[in-house]
């Protein structure tokens, strides 16, 4: 017994419109939704890091172990949270990638420049911590690049 119909209809050219538009916006509400998670990533980043910083600089040695104990439990938090996000935005590699390599050549000067000369000054290591902090401000708050086309 032999079967000349086609086991699916082509679709109509009404249904293939809607089902091209549907991709399309669900591929722009993941892309929303990863750079929003993104971008509170990179914000609490900034907030722990200046949080680290005003430790190791004006905490003595205490601060000096607390702030050494929050950044890998911080990387810890993330790398978990990161992974039950379920997306992943574009704009992670170059951006991201920019502020992290950034954001390491500040903390680290902060620290040599800092320690132990500047220790308990707080006119070095406030503006230190927020100096440290801006590369993951900027990536946070830079628009996404569908908002700078608009």
């Amino acid at each position: 017994m032999s079967n000349d119909a086609p086991l699916f209809a082509a679709p109509t050219p009404q249904e293939a419109a809607a089902a091209l538009d549907l991709a399309t916006r669900s591929t722009a509400t993941t892309a929303g939704i990863g750079h929003r998670w993104v971008q509170s990533l990179l914000l609490a980043w900034a907030a722990m890091t200046i949080t680290v910083v005003l430790l190791v600089g004006l905490g003595g040695v205490p601060g000096i172990v607390l702030g050494s104990l929050i950044g890998p439990l911080f990387a810890g938090m993330v790398a978990i949270w990161a992974a039950r996000q379920g997306v992943r935005a574009r704009s992670l590699h170059g951006r991201y990638l920019l502020a992290v390599v950034l954001w390491a050549v500040l903390y680290g000067a902060a620290l040599v420049l800092g320690l132990p000369g500047q220790a308990g000054n707080l006119a070095y290591w406030l503006p230190a911590a927020l100096v440290t902090a801006l590369p993951m401000l900027a990536a946070a708050l830079w628009p996404r690049h569908e908002e700078q086309a608009a």
